[in-house]
């Protein structure tokens, strides 16, 4: 029997397991089970926990821009009220010099534009008024008016003039008995005795006004001769019945352009208002009246003769 216990006895230790190992494994399954169970705790609450943290995202990123629109609202209602209060602060305040600054270059830049206008302005009042002087004492060229044609000369060296020496309106218009607006039918030119002149008259006038006389003929020896075809205003004394004569032979005679200007030399002040400078190409010997000639493009007769009537 002690035999039989001894040997069940082995029997039982030999086929007992090793309990350690045993131990080992279980310990191990537990450590694994507990490794899964955490991991899957772990990745559910993390995915819990992203769930829950994207959700506050969203809602903190709208929370974010609500309050980036709200506070851009608020500073810009506050840059309206600070712009407001810096329009009502007095310009005389020190924290105003800025802006004065900036409206003082606003206002300096309208009073250049100002003046820069006047300036412009008053250049081109002084350009107009250069120009009109340069109008007034502007020449122009004999050549360049509007006469008849003609074939009588102009002017003749060996005529000696009657009369004085220097033309005087006053002296010519004292001396003058009448005038008359002529033009040359026939000019018969003789170097011994000076010129012979049918004149067609087309109106005549003297103190007491205008008078009826169809023809009028007369002697000169002016060098400056009447053309064939040409009109004149001559300043005439009677030297008889029905005769007449040139008052001022020196000086060229009030020539009549077709469009009714007219050529005068410059003793004539009465027509010199308006008038402009007249030269002459080709001038003869002695011609010398031609350097002050004067055009006038209107003959007012109406207030030549009455400067003549009230010398």
């Amino acid at each position: 029997m002690a035999n039989l216990k001894e040997e069940y006895t082995q029997h039982i230790q030999d086929t007992a397991p090793d309990m350690d190992k045993l131990w080992n494994r279980i310990s191990e399954e537990i450590d694994k089970k507990e490794t899964e169970t955490k991991a899957e705790t772990t990745y559910t609450e993390n995915r819990d926990q992203i769930k829950r943290s994207g959700g506050y995202m969203k809602i903190a990123a709208v929370a974010a821009a609500f309050i980036v629109v709200f506070a851009g609202v608020n500073i810009l209602n506050e840059s309206k009220k600070t712009k407001t209060a810096m329009d009502n602060i007095p310009l005389s305040r020190p924290d105003r010099k800025d802006d004065t600054s900036s409206k003082n270059k606003n206002s300096d830049m309208t009073d250049n534009k100002t003046d820069n206008k006047a300036n412009n302005a008053q250049s081109g009042e002084t350009a107009q008024n250069e120009a009109a002087e340069d109008a007034a004492t502007s020449t122009i060229r004999y050549e360049q008016l509007r006469f008849n044609s003609t074939d009588t000369v102009a002017y003749m060296a060996d005529y000696v003039p009657q009369g004085d020496e220097y033309f005087v309106e006053d002296k010519v218009f004292k001396s003058t008995d009448c005038f008359a607006d002529v033009t040359v039918i026939d000019a018969e030119l003789s170097a011994e005795n000076g010129a012979t002149y049918v004149l067609q008259v087309n109106s005549m006038y003297d103190k007491d006004g205008e008078y009826v006389v169809s023809e009028i003929v007369l002697n000169s020896s002016t060098p400056y001769i009447l053309q064939e075809n040409r009109e004149y205003l001559l300043p005439l004394k009677r030297t008889g019945e029905d005769n007449y004569s040139i008052v001022f032979e020196n000086a060229p005679q009030i020539e009549i352009t077709i469009d009714g200007g007219a050529v005068f030399q410059n003793g004539w002040k009465t027509l010199s208002n308006g008038a402009e400078d007249l030269e002459k190409d080709n001038l003869n010997v002695n011609d010398y009246y031609f350097d002050r000639m004067k055009y006038s493009p209107s003959l007012d007769l109406e207030s030549f003769l009455r400067e003549w009537n009230n010398a």
